[in-house]
C-alpha cells in the first residue's frame, strides 16, 4: 500500500477483520493502487486500474520464497 489515507484505512479493515499484515509493504514513493469497476445494463463491464503501490517494485523486490 501506499502511505496515504487509502493505504492507512485498507491496512485497518484489514487488521480489525483478523488480517495479519506480516507482509504488508509501505511504499511512501507511491500511492496505493485502485481500480474501478463500471458495469453496463448489458452486462459488459470495463475496469480501470490505477497500479500505484501495487506494481511500483513488484517483481524485483519480490523475495524468491514468495
Amino acid at each position: 500500500v501506499g502511505n496515504d489515507a487509502h493505504g492507512n484505512l485498507l491496512a485497518d479493515a484489514l487488521r480489525d477483520g483478523g488480517v495479519r499484515l506480516d507482509y504488508l509493504t509501505v511504499v511512501p514513493s507511491a500511492p496505493t493502487g485502485h481500480a474501478v469497476v463500471m458495469l453496463q445494463s448489458s452486462g459488459q463491464n470495463s475496469i480501470v486500474i490505477v497500479g500505484g503501490a501495487n506494481v511500483s517494485c513488484w517483481p524485483q523486490t519480490l523475495p524468491p520464497q514468495h
